[in-house]
């Protein structure tokens, strides 16, 4: 199992407890500052006593486009109790913020222009999914994304909000 440490002084969350999703239009991506900065030595996460979920995906891999919008309704099923992370892998910015903003995503979304953080989280594939648990400590990893994946990861969460 990893550790992930909270490295991100400033996270936004998105998660509107039971209000509509932002017109796409108000969709906040945020770029990651260039690397050596301190401060982005490991990947966001959940901050302590929340499920975090940290999902690395591409606009160009037809899978994300299936998982993006599963991880929106977990996000907002369990607003307040899961952060969900996404790090796009594209290497125009703007292709990211097209797709964000066509899915009407409204969790957090930065952009890893130099592939650092897909890289020190050993990402091999597109999507990849990782499920925090409130310690901080990675518990389930999903390579890719099959339809069955969303009542997995829906499963894995509720048992991870169930622990202390």
């Amino acid at each position: 199992m990893m550790r992930v440490a909270l490295a991100f002084v400033a996270f936004v969350a998105f998660a509107a407890c039971g209000s509509p999703a932002p017109h796409p239009a108000t969709v906040t991506v945020q770029p990651l500052p260039s690397p050596p900065v301190v401060a982005t030595a490991e990947v966001v996460h959940a901050p302590a006593s929340k499920v975090g979920i940290v999902h690395f995906f591409a606009s160009w891999c037809a899978p994300c486009w299936r998982e993006m919008p599963a991880l929106q309704a977990i996000s907002d099923r369990h607003a307040g109790e899961v952060d969900v992370t996404a790090i796009g892998e594209d290497d125009d910015e703007a292709d990211m913020r097209s797709f964000v903003t066509q899915l009407k995503i409204t969790y957090t979304v930065l952009w890893d222009s130099s592939k650092s953080k897909a890289s020190k989280w050993k990402v091999d594939t597109m999507p990849m999914t990782f499920v925090i648990d409130k310690a901080g400590t990675t518990r389930f990893t999903h390579q890719g994304y099959r339809d069955d994946d969303k009542a997995a990861l829906e499963s894995e969460v509720t048992a991870l909000l169930g622990e202390h």
